[in-house]
C-alpha cells in the first residue's frame, strides 16, 4: 500500500492511496556450490539511548486561504535497544503550530495571539529500525496539553533519518491525526 500526499503544505490536501502486488523468483545459472560465511556480529554498547530532535516545516490551515505557517517541534526520546537493528522507547514532544492562529480565530476573523494556545505538549511510544546509516522511526502519541484538537488527541509520526555521525542525525518526518497529514517536518537530532 502506498500513500502520496503533499504533507499539508497546500490545501486541500487530498491524498492518493494505491495498492499493489508483486511476485518474483530467483534462479542460479551457475551450479557451483555457494559457501555462506557467518559474519561476526559486533556488540552494541549501551542498552539505552537518549536523543533530542528539533524539526520545523511550513503548513497551511484547511480553510483554502493558502497562508503558510511555521510549525516546529522538539522531541526527547529514551529508547532501549533490543538488537543491533531495533529499539523501543518513550518520550515527550513540544509542538508549536502557527496555523492554530487561524483555527482559533475569533468570529470577526482576528487571529489568535496567545502563545499558550499555539503550543501542544504530548507523550509518545516509539519504535525504530536501523539499516546501516538509515533509521526508520514511528511514534504514537497523545496530547497532554492542547487548546486545539483537530480530530483526536492522538497523533502518529513516521520519520526517516540519516545518521551523519554516530551521534548526529538529519531527517524528515510527517505527523498525522487519524490518517490525515498535519505537518511535514525537516529535522536534526543528537543522541547519546
Amino acid at each position: 500500500m502506498s500513500h502520496f500526499s503533499n504533507g499539508k503544505t497546500k490545501s486541500p490536501n487530498y491524498g492518493i492511496n494505491a495498492g499493489s502486488c508483486s511476485v518474483g523468483f530467483n534462479y542460479h545459472f551457475n551450479s557451483n556450490a555457494i559457501t555462506m560465511l557467518e559474519p561476526e556480529m559486533p556488540e552494541f554498547g549501551k542498552k539505552y539511548v537518549q536523543s533530542v530532535v528539533y524539526s520545523a516545516g511550513l503548513k497551511v490551515y484547511d480553510n483554502l486561504l493558502g497562508n503558510k505557517y511555521l510549525a516546529t517541534s522538539c522531541s526527547y526520546n529514551i529508547e532501549r535497544r533490543v538488537s543491533l537493528k531495533r529499539k523501543f522507547g518513550a518520550g515527550a514532544d513540544f509542538f508549536y503550530d502557527g496555523s492554530i492562529k487561524e483555527a482559533l480565530a475569533s468570529t470577526d476573523g482576528t487571529p489568535e495571539k496567545d502563545f499558550a494556545k499555539l503550543i501542544r505538549v504530548g507523550v509518545h511510544a516509539s519504535y525504530a529500525i536501523r539499516y546501516k546509516q538509515m533509521v526508520l522511526g514511528m511514534q504514537l502519541g497523545h496530547y497532554l496539553y492542547s487548546k486545539y484538537i483537530v480530530l483526536t488527541p492522538v497523533y502518529f509520526r513516521i520519520s526517516v533519518q540519516y545518521m551523519v555521525t554516530e551521534n548526529l542525525a538529519a531527517g524528515v518526518s510527517i505527523k498525522s491525526h487519524m490518517g490525515k497529514a498535519d505537518t511535514l517536518e525537516w529535522g536534526i537530532g543528537y543522541s547519546w
